[in-house]
């Protein structure tokens, strides 16, 4: 029998009969037209058109599905680098964004509500998710209502929620817009990558009645959302009820993909094993489910034509229910095209079905094009299909053997290594192992849960398929955190240059399109390829940008012991003197400040008042002394002394005289806290420095990362009160602020100064004196005479 080529035809590109030629020239002129619009930023209404239509007559090659085997990798590695530079010029021409700027700020929003809200609840508070594509930005101009067009997506987080829009109807939200938190360890949570993976640029809070206002509702008709929504609803709430709330958190995000209540340190440790795969609905789980659900349609005497048109349905269902993110959508629309061949009596082919796909998601937004998620569910089906034989056939029935499954997490860590290496800054060396214990467990876990909800009504079947599903996740969570903690099970990487990965991007081309040929000739030349991708990814963990790291101290406090934080760009260490910092929350609060850092505990008290080669001194043999002195911070502990000293040549730092901006943040225990800005270094200013002042570093580290911060504790309670109480008067006269930062009648509610929007002022400082100007009323200024500046 034949070997079949399942590849779009190359013959337009040799210009042969059938219509080849007019292919090749309409190809061209899509080239042609993409380069164009790239260099030519003047194209800015006719930008998202074009480059639409270059996408569309991209598609053309795969008319026909016989070609040269090496065609379609290389087709799909131009569309793609063709994509991107496409979205990067849609994201320059795109109206004004509102994700733009660093710092927070409250904005009126109009736009259309995509998706159900979701109610979360953590501890007391409630607040209701839900995504806007915002249309307009709201704001006035003297007594003049101005409406601004902005095209982004946010996501709304609506604090204690009166009432709940729906889907498609069109509000308005009132809040706090904020930048989604970039990942500042290689062990942290990438909100940045998350809100991209879903579309999302920025987020905005809000809370009360009047912050949200349903302009329009949305028309009946249509399919019923509505329904759907009640529907994972029910889900959510049948699985809270069924499980305590640790496994109730997992089954939630292995059934219907809601893992918010998942603990971060649990979370880290499936990146840790590259098993986080199994918390995101992917095809894992469309073939579980609608695999399952379709051989029950069959064996209950459906026929299989009719099993395959019901199943189409709920794939359709699951997938909406799932959350249609990108693995989502991708997985979903895999399985229903595969089912669709089941009612056209055609064969399935795995790889033209993922190529469409693939090129109908970049057809659709370009900025998929710079979605982790997106790249990582691509790369990982495309090494699945190419290197372990899978191209046969798109069915949604499992079908593995223990070499097969080796191969697969190894052609899958091999083929994700530069995403991997780029975004987490390291490789996994537990994740064949833990893919090949855990998953089976995980695999059995989902479908007794689904076995549990279902059977719910019959009392003994159901308690003993939820008992079933609890002990198979927690022999599947036992080995995931078992191997995460195996010494050496994670090795880190430097960020890969684009240089390295656009040649570990051309091998991988070239040893995909030799695998397919099957030309026993063209063996030697894949093994030169996969050598070459060993080089090249042994490279990434030797050679490389490591991301800079802000330079950090904290100082003593009577709540929190620590002695110093210091690190640069490097692997360097934390130090302190006390062991209740080895509590295991006090740590994980302050990680994100030590990412990569080693920790070395010093005994017996240590005074930070010292000179800098007598602070050297004194921890030597100790890690600093390789440090870069211009890159390490100090300060006097326990209030005894404000001014900061900068180990190294700069000398002492002061903040004038000289020019600056001031900014309020918010407020922790109803102190106020400032950030001010001279020159390019930004100074934090917080009362003092215990456990809510660092929770609330930890919220804020998306706007002070790339920056050298220094946390300050206040000279003292008075002083420190006196001069932040004249500031905050200046910026408005309104406030009635008293010693201790906040009204008595808002002293317990931490919100009441994070709720105020104050104006950007500028000041001058001298000593003993403070200019400040406000940069919403040029004529206003204020003279405030305090005691010492820090």
């Amino acid at each position: 029998m034949a070997k079949r080529n399942y590849f779009p035809s190359a013959k337009f590109l040799r210009g042969r009969r059938n219509g080849g030629p007019v292919k090749f020239v309409l190809f061209q002129l899509a080239v042609v037209t993409a380069a164009a619009a790239a260099a030519a930023p003047w194209l800015h209404g006719l930008c998202r058109p074009v480059l639409q239509g270059t996408a569309a007559l991209a598609l053309l090659p795969l008319w026909r599905l016989r070609s040269t085997p090496v065609f379609m990798p290389l087709f799909l590695g131009c569309f793609f680098l063709l994509t991107v530079s496409a979205w990067q010029l849609d994201r320059e021409l795109r109206p004004d964004s509102v994700s733009s700027g660093i710092l927070p700020r409250a904005e009126n929003l109009e736009g259309i509500v995509e998706g159900a809200p979701l109610i979360e609840k953590r501890g007391k508070r409630v607040q209701a998710v839900f995504k806007l594509r915002v249309q307009s930005r709201v704001y006035f101009r003297g007594e003049s209502l101005i409406r601004q067009r902005v095209s982004d997506k946010v996501q709304v987080q609506l604090l204690s929620p009166m009432r709940l829009p729906g889907r498609g109807d069109r509000v308005r939200v009132s809040g706090m817009l904020q930048k989604p938190s970039p990942q500042r360890n290689p062990f942290g949570y990438d909100e940045a990558a998350r809100f991209s993976e879903r579309g999302l640029d920025a987020k905005i809070k809000a809370s009360g009645a009047k912050s949200l206002v349903i302009l329009e509702k949305k028309r009946s008709g249509g399919i019923s959302w509505a329904a759907l929504d009640g529907l994972r609803a029910a889900l959510e709430k049948k699985i809270e009820s069924l499980w305590p709330e640790r496994e109730s958190a997992y089954f939630k995000a292995l059934m219907i993909g809601i893992k918010g209540r998942i603990p971060e340190p649990e979370r880290q440790a499936f990146i840790r094993t590259s098993t986080a795969h199994v918390l995101s609905i992917s095809g894992l789980h469309f073939t579980l489910i609608a695999g399952t659900f379709f051989l029950l349609l069959t064996a209950a005497g459906v026929r299989y034509k009719a099993a395959a048109f019901v199943s189409l349905f709920f794939i359709g269902a699951y997938a909406v229910i799932a959350g249609a993110d990108i693995p989502v959508v991708r997985a979903g629309a895999m399985a229903a095209l595969a089912l669709t061949g089941v009612l056209l009596d055609r064969e399935a082919q795995a790889l033209p079905i993922v190529s469409l796909v693939f090129c109908a998601f970049l057809w659709t937004d370009t900025r998929f094009a710079e979605s982790v998620s997106f790249q990582l569910s691509f790369i990982a089906v495309f090494c699945l299909i190419v290197f372990c034989g899978r191209s046969s056939s798109a069915s949604p029935l499992p079908s593995e053997t223990w070499s097969t499954s080796i191969l697969s997490c190894a052609a899958v860590t091999a083929g994700t290594l530069p995403v991997v290496a780029g975004v987490f800054h390291g490789l996994s060396l537990s994740a064949i192992p833990a893919n090949l214990a855990a998953v089976p467990f995980f695999n059995a876990a989902i479908l007794a849960g689904f076995g549990a909800v279902v059977l719910e009504p019959v009392p003994l079947i159901g308690h003993f398929a939820a008992a079933a599903a609890q002990q198979l996740l927690r022999a599947a969570l036992w080995i995931v955190m078992t191997l995460s903690a195996v010494p050496g099970s994670y090795l880190p990487a430097a960020h890969p240059s684009g240089f390295q990965t656009t040649v570990y991007g051309i091998l991988g081309i070239l040893a995909a399109g030799l695998k397919l040929s099957g030309n026993p000739r063209a063996a030697v030349w894949r093994r030169a390829a996969y050598a070459g991708l060993v080089i090249t990814g042994l490279s990434f963990f030797f050679f490389g940008s490591r991301p800079e790291v802000p330079v950090l101290t904290l100082m003593d406090s009577r709540a929190y012991p620590l002695s110093a934080v210091s690190f640069s760009a490097g692997r360097d260490w934390l130090i302190f003197r006390s062991g209740k910092l080895f509590e295991r929350e006090a740590l994980w609060v302050l990680e994100p400040y030590f990412s990569g850092a080693g920790i070395r505990r010093i005994e017996g008290a240590f005074d930070f008042s010292k000179k800098d080669s007598e602070i050297k001194t004194a921890l030597v043999p100790g890690p600093l002394s390789r440090l870069r002195p211009e890159r390490i911070w100090g300060v006097c502990g326990e209030g005894s002394c404000g001014k900061p000293d900068r180990i190294g040549p700069g000398g002492r730092i002061r903040l004038g005289p000289g020019q600056g901006s001031l900014q309020f943040l918010g407020a922790a225990g109803g102190e106020p806290i400032l950030l001010i800005s001279v020159g390019t270094a930004e100074f934090l200013f917080l009362p003092k420095v215990n456990r809510e002042a660092a929770d609330l570093l930890r919220r804020l580290e998306p706007w002070l990362s790339g920056v050298e911060v220094l946390v300050l504790p206040a000279v003292s309670q008075r002083t420190s009160a006196a001069w932040l109480s004249e500031i905050l008067k200046a910026a408005d006269p309104s406030l009635t602020v008293t010693a201790g930062g906040a009204p008595p009648e808002s002293r317990q509610n931490s919100r009441w100064l994070s709720q105020r929007q104050l104006g950007a002022l500028t000041f001058e400082c001298q000593p003993r004196r403070l200019q400040v100007r406000s940069h919403a009323d040029p004529g206003f200024s204020r003279t405030v005479f305090t005691g010492p500046i820090p």
